[in-house]
């Protein structure tokens, strides 16, 4: 469509250029039969043959093709001069900077070229000339820039959707499968105590084992909701408070949170591995650190958003955690980090025996448009 139009630009000054004596030796018409048969050849092989267009030797062709038609039709005078940006929207489009780089700075050397090449009427000022070349490179900059950052916008919001509608699918099968055995397990682990109780037994496992499958459903219940809740971007702070209140109530662990900044943004993929990774955190101190109490704190600074959540629980000895290599020491702590670096945040542990653990998370803010604004309403 830029193609179209720039060409619709270029045949209409064609006649009315007040530089159009630059190019009298060719014949008007032969300039606008010529260009358009490029200009439909190129369209044609679009809609057609789409793959070509991804090519990188029909980029530079087309390249090329601009070039010679600035050099015959006046330099940085030519009504084409719009048309020659189009093979730098094509490179921008193909998500390739490098090419983009490569094809904007040929665009402004061989326009550069071309008026210094041709021979101009003296009655011409350098201030003029000079004004038409800077808005050119004004021009080409933006071509190469903004296709290919709407194109990243536009791939991150996919991106987020898939992920959502991922979510949505395991939280339905996980709510049809999982929750749905536990269920029937817990069911059956009641009768079989009845039973045993019945016969005068008291098997201490099958306690045990009820006690399990409780922890189990609390879990499966806690990822639902979270499934469920990310559906929408803007669930962070609500979701921790959720998060912190649930430990609250069920685990008798006094929990608060303290947000020390007045707004900061983030991208939806980032908030959602942020709740899990908080939750999983969460998951930790209820199941093995036997804590009290539970900090979290959040800060923005340096364009990073920090969580630190710190419990006065047993704490663990982090260096021999990580010098382990049995099957029993989990994979938690992994998990979290390898969730931070998806996102290129990082994670630090500070934890000893008998003095707690502190655990923080630091991820980067963005402005994007595909993010959330919070704003602090905790004072």
């Amino acid at each position: 469509m830029y193609r179209i139009f720039a060409l619709a630009i270029g045949i209409s000054h064609l006649q009315s250029n007040p530089y159009a004596f630059l190019y009298a030796d060719l014949p008007s018409w032969s300039i606008i039969v010529f260009v358009s048969l490029y200009t439909s050849i190129k369209i044609f092989v679009h809609i057609r043959f789409p793959r070509y267009c991804d090519n990188v030797i029909v980029l530079l062709f087309d390249t090329c093709f601009c070039a010679a038609l600035i050099f015959t039709t006046g330099g940085i005078f030519s009504p084409f001069l719009l048309y020659t940006i189009s093979p730098v929207i094509s490179s921008a489009l193909m998500l390739q900077p490098r090419l983009t780089a490569s094809i904007a700075t040929f665009s402004v050397l061989y326009v550069t070229l071309s008026h210094i090449t041709i021979t101009y009427a003296p009655n011409f000022t350098s201030r003029l000339d000079t004004s038409y070349f800077i808005v050119y490179i004004i021009a080409v900059t933006l071509a190469a820039c903004l296709p290919y950052l709407a194109n990243i916008n536009l791939r991150q919001r996919i991106q987020s959707e898939s992920i959502l509608r991922e979510r949505g699918r395991l939280s339905r099968e996980l709510h049809d499968g999982l929750t749905q055995t536990l269920a029937v397990l817990h069911w059956q682990s009641q009768l079989l105590q009845r039973q045993m109780e019945k016969r005068g037994l008291d098997i201490q496992t099958i306690s045990q084992m009820e006690s399990l499958i409780n922890d189990a459903q609390r879990d499966a219940r806690e990822a639902l909701r979270l499934l469920h809740s990310n559906g929408n971007s803007g669930s962070l702070l609500p979701q921790l408070q959720v998060l912190l209140d649930n430990l609250s109530k069920t685990d008798g662990i006094v929990a608060n949170m303290r947000v020390v900044t007045n707004q900061f943004h983030l991208n939806t993929i980032t908030e959602v591995e942020l709740i899990r990774i908080c939750q999983e955190v969460l998951v930790n101190i209820r199941k093995h650190s036997k804590a009290r109490h539970v900090k979290v704190a959040i800060e923005e600074s340096n364009s990073h958003l920090e969580i630190t959540i710190t419990d006065d629980g047993n704490g663990f000895d982090y260096d021999a955690h990580l010098a382990r290599e049995d099957i029993d020491k989990g994979y938690g702590l992994a998990v979290i980090r390898e969730r931070a670096e998806s996102v290129g945040g990082t994670i630090s542990v500070l934890s000893s025996l008998g003095h707690g653990t502190t655990v923080n998370i630091r991820v980067p803010c963005t402005e994007h448009s595909a993010g959330i604004l919070w704003q602090n309403t905790h004072k």
